[in-house]
């Protein structure tokens, strides 16, 4: 074997290795491109789920309101009937 068959031999296992690394590692990006879209579609029904629960919780406010006001109306028509 003479020194061009051996850095041959070197050299392919280094690109063997350096391919390897790079097929692992694009197999963990295509992976957490994966995990990001299913975390992000989560965030968003999270996001929406939150947005509808503000504005029941607004609903609710004013109607609450509204009752406190006729409440009020109520008693004070009763006081003043007294």
């Amino acid at each position: 074997m003479n020194s061009c068959e051996i850095n041959l031999g070197h050299a392919t296992e280094k690109f063997e290795c350096v391919n390897s690394d790079l097929l692992r590692g694009r197999a963990e990006a295509a992976q957490n491109e994966n995990d990001f879209g299913a975390l992000k579609r989560a965030f968003e029904l999270k996001m929406e789920e939150k947005s509808n629960l503000v504005k029941r919780s607004e609903v609710e406010s004013m109607r609450n309101r509204d009752v406190s006001t006729a409440l009020d109306k109520v008693a004070s028509q009763k006081s003043q009937a007294e």
